[in-house]
C-alpha cells in the first residue's frame, strides 16, 4: 500500500516537539562538551554502572564522540538505562569505531539489543565507522540499550549513544508494536549531510550527487514547510536530482539485505525551479517496472512525501521514479528514507518486572543488573530463570550465595506467579521466613539454607507437600513449636548416598580380609612344604613356574636315634599356624560384621539425617 502526504509545517514547532528528549551520550567520556552543530554531549556515567572507559588510538578524522568508548569484559549482556517518557516514539541511534582502543588491533564482533529486542549483530573493523538506527515507540519508562557478547573473547564496546523523541504522529506506516531498522536516509543532489539544526529532530541525511544520466537540481528561494497535518516532517530539501527527458527514469538502489522483508520506504518530491503557466512536473513511482502510485504532483514551495508500506522487498528490488503521462517536465527526487520492519517487539511479563524491580531496591547489590530479564533468549540476566513464552516469565530466582541481608519483607502484592524455584542458601537473611511463599502457586523449589532466618517455619510451608524446602543451617530456626531445626526429627532424605558410601569401604574391608586370608594360607603351605623337604635336596618346587603351588609330600619318618632328621616333623608348627589363622580369620569377619551393623543402624536412626536433609516428606 501507498500513501500521499503533504507535509507543510513550520520549522519551530517541530523545533518544539523534538525538545521532549534530545540526548547524546559520549561512552567513556567524563567532561560535557557541545560539538560544532550545537549538539550538547555528556558521558555516560549516569546511565552505566558497568564497563571500562578507554580512549581510542587512532584518532585520525574521527567525530570527538568516536574518541573514547566503553568496553563490558564481563557479564554476558551490559546495558545503558535511559529515562523516557512511556507510550513515546524515539530514534535511537548508537555508533562504533573500534580505533584499536586495547592494542590488540583485534575488531571484535557482538549483538546490539534494545528492550529486549535483537537489534543488531554487530562486526567491527579498525578502521571504519559503524551507525545503526531505529525508530520505536517505548512501552515503560525508560528504554534500554544493551550489549551481548555473542563469541567467547570479543569483548561488545560502544562509542556513542544519542536518543531523539519523534512526534507521535510521525512514522505512522507500521504497527506501534513493531519497530523500523534504518537502511538508509539519503538526500539527492546536496553536497554536504543534513542533520540538526536543519532537521530539528537529528535524523542525519546523508548527501548523494547525480549518477550517469542524471543531473543535480538546486533551489535558491525559501522552502516553507507549514502543513501542520504532516508525517515525517522532514527538513526544507533544496535540492533534488532529476533527468533531462520525461521519457528517461531514475533508478534509486538501497541497502536493503538480500532477503525478502518488510519495508517502509519514503520518497520527499519538492520543486526546484520556477514553472511556467503551462508547465506541469508529474511523477509516479514504479517497483521492478511495475507503476504503484498514482500520478504525484511536485509541489513548488513545499515538500510531499509519498510512503511505500505493507510490502516486501531485498536487495535486488528496483525502486524507480518517472514522469507521469500527464507531465510535460522530467521527473525529479529529492530525498528517500528505506525501512524495513521489525518482528513485534517483546518484553518479559511486566508482573514479573515489577517483581524484581522491589528485589533490587531491596537488594542493590542487584542493581548491576539491567535491561530486560529475559530477553533476548541467551541473554537473560545470570540469576534469572525464564520461560520460553511469547511473553516470558520468570520462573526461577537463583540468589545463592550473592551477599543478601536483611529481613524478607511481605511480597504478597509482588505479582510473580510463574515461579518454580527461588533459592536464597548462603546468604546473611534473617528475621522470620515469610508466609507468602506457602502460598506461591507454582512454587516448587525453596530453599533458605545456611542463612540466619529465626522464629518458626510458617505452616504455609511445614505443611505443603508440594514445596521441596531447604531451611539447614540457619540454627535459630525451629521447625515447630520448641523444635529447632538442627536437631528435631527432619525428613530422612534419600539413604541412597548414604548406603553407596557405606557399602563402598565395607567392600574394601572384605576383599582386604580374603586377600589377608589367601596369603596367611599361602604362607602355610609354602613353609610346611619347606619343613617336609629331604636334607640336602632344594625345595620340591624351587624352579617350577609360578603359580599356586602343588600338594605338599607327606612328612618324613622319625629319625632313627629319636632326634630331627634333615626332613624333621612339622606337626606341631603347621597346627600352631593353623589356629592362628583360624583365630585372625575369625576376628576379621566379626570386625566386618560389627562395621556393617553399625552402619545400617545409623541409616535406621531418625538423629542421623544430614542437616542438608527437608522437612517434609515429598
Amino acid at each position: 500500500m501507498a500513501g500521499l502526504l503533504p507535509l507543510l509545517f513550520p520549522l519551530l514547532l517541530a523545533v518544539s516537539a523534538s525538545a521532549q528528549v534530545f540526548l547524546s551520550i559520549d561512552c567513556g567520556a567524563s567532561a560535557p562538551y557541545t560539538d560544532g552543530d550545537g549538539i550538547r554531549w555528556v558521558g555516560d556515567g549516569a546511565y552505566v554502572s558497568r564497563g571500562e572507559a578507554h580512549t581510542v588510538r587512532n584518532t585520525t578524522a574521527v567525530a570527538p564522540e568516536l574518541t573514547t568508548v566503553r568496553a563490558f569484559t564481563s557479564r554476558k549482556k551490559n546495558c545503558y538505562t535511559i529515562p523516557v517518557r512511556g507510550g513515546s516514539q524515539i530514534l535511537l541511534r548508537t555508533s562504533f569505531y573500534y580505533g584499536n582502543y586495547d592494542g590488540r588491533a583485534s575488531p571484535p564482533a557482538f549483538d546490539v539489543i534494545f528492550d529486549g529486542n535483537m537489534w543488531w549483530s554487530v562486526e567491527t573493523t579498525a578502521g571504519d565507522v559503524f551507525s545503526y538506527e531505529a525508530i520505536y515507540v517505548v512501552s515503560g519508562e525508560a528504554t534500554s540499550v544493551c550489549f551481548g557478547q555473542s563469541k567467547p573473547g570479543q569483548v561488545p564496546f560502544v562509542s556513542a549513544i544519542e536518543v531523539r523523541s519523534l512526534g507521535v504522529d510521525m512514522y505512522p506506516h507500521f504497527d506501534s508494536t513493531r519497530w523500523l531498522l534504518m537502511w538508509q536516509r539519503v538526500v539527492y543532489g546536496a553536497t554536504s549531510d543534513i542533520r540538526y539544526p536543519d532537521d530539528p529532530y537529528d535524523r542525519i541525511w546523508s548527501a548523494q550527487g547525480p549518477g550517469r544520466g542524471i543531473v543535480a537540481l538546486r533551489n535558491e528561494t525559501a522552502i516553507v514547510v507549514s502543513d501542520l497535518d504532516a508525517a515525517d516532517r522532514p527538513p526544507a530539501f533544496r535540492t533534488a536530482i532529476g533527468t533531462n527527458s520525461t521519457t528517461a527514469t531514475i533508478n534509486l538502489g538501497t541497502s536493503l539485505p538480500t532477503e525478502n522483508t518488510d519495508i517502509n520506504i519514503n520518497f520527499y518530491f519538492a520543486e526546484m525551479q520556477q514553472l511556467g503557466a503551462l508547465d506541469q512536473r508529474n511523477v509516479q513511482v514504479a517497483i521492478d517496472g511495475a507503476v504503484i502510485s498514482q500520478s504525484i504532483a511536485v509541489p513548488a514551495g513545499n515538500v510531499l512525501e509519498y510512503a511505500i508500506y505493507d510490502r516486501t522487498a531485498n536487495a535486488n528490488t528496483s525502486f524507480d521514479v518517472q514522469a507521469a503521462s500527464d507531465s510535460t517536465l522530467p521527473p525529479i527526487v529529492s530525498a528517500m528514507e528505506v525501512f524495513s520492519v521489525g518482528d513485534p517487539m517483546q518484553a518479559t511479563d511486566n508482573g514479573d518486572v515489577e517483581g524484581l524491580a522491589s528485589l533490587k531496591r531491596m537488594w542493590p547489590v542487584l542493581n548491576d543488573w539491567t535491561g530486560d530479564p529475559c530477553l533476548p533468549a541467551p541473554y537473560n540476566w545470570e540469576w534469572v530463570g525464564c520461560n520460553s513464552d511469547d511473553t516470558p516469565r520468570v520462573t526461577a530466582l537463583n540468589l545463592g550465595g550473592f551477599g543478601l541481608s536483611g529481613v524478607i519483607p511481605e511480597l504478597s502484592d509482588v505479582v510473580m506467579t510463574a515461579l518454580e524455584t527461588i533459592d536464597l542458601h548462603n546468604n546473611k537473611l534473617s528475621g522470620p521466613i515469610p508466609r507468602f511463599f506457602g502460598s506461591m502457586p507454582n512454587l516448587k523449589v525453596l530453599n533458605l539454607a545456611d542463612n540466619n532466618f529465626n522464629g518458626t517455619v510458617p505452616s504455609s510451608l511445614s505443611q505443603n507437600s508440594r514445596i521441596k524446602l531447604d531451611v539447614s543451617g540457619n540454627p535459630n530456626l525451629q521447625c515447630s513449636a520448641g523444635v529447632s531445626c538442627s536437631s528435631g526429627k527432619k525428613k530422612k532424605s534419600s539413604n541412597v548416598g548414604l548406603i553407596v558410601g557405606i557399602a563402598v569401604p565395607l567392600g574394601v574391608l572384605f576383599c582386604a580380609a580374603v586377600v589377608f586370608l589367601v596369603c596367611l594360607h599361602q604362607r602355610r603351605v609354602a613353609a610346611v612344604a619347606a619343613v617336609a623337604a629331604p636334607a640336602g635336596k632344594p625345595n620340591a618346587h624351587a624352579g617350577a613356574p609360578s603359580g599356586p603351588p602343588s600338594r605338599p609330600p607327606p612328612p618324613a619318618a622319625p629319625a632313627a636315634h629319636g632326634g630331627a632328621g634333615a626332613g624333621g616333623p612339622p606337626a606341631a608348627t603347621d597346627d600352631y599356624r593353623i589356629a592362628i589363622e583360624q583365630q585372625m580369620g575369625s576376628e576379621l569377619a566379626d570386625l566386618v560384621a560389627q562395621q556393617a551393623q553399625q552402619q545400617f543402624e545409623t541409616i535406621r536412626s531418625p538423629e542421623s539425617a544430614p542437616e542438608s536433609t527437608l522437612l517434609r516428606q515429598q
